[in-house]
């Protein structure tokens, strides 16, 4: 592998660490809202951004896998 494919590898697993953190945030923080009516609003809102980022999480993840795979065998 040289140094460009390096490269975009490193920036893919950090997108899916990104991701993942998001993800983390977006269910902390519907966790944490009660059920008031603005609040029934804003966690729909954030289970549809957090429904969002699930979805990139599973298109990213093969990749990643791949990445590991060849990390591995180093």
């Amino acid at each position: 592998m040289n140094i460009a494919e390096l490269d975009k590898a490193r920036e893919k697993v950090n997108e899916f660490i990104g991701l993942l953190t998001e993800l983390r945030e977006h269910e902390l923080q519907i966790s944490d809202m009660g059920w008031n009516s603005l609040e029934v609003i804003d966690i729909a809102y954030k289970d549809r951004e957090a429904d969002t980022v699930r979805r990139k999480i599973r298109e990213l993840k093969p990749l990643i896998q791949s990445i590991r795979a060849w990390a591995d065998r180093g």
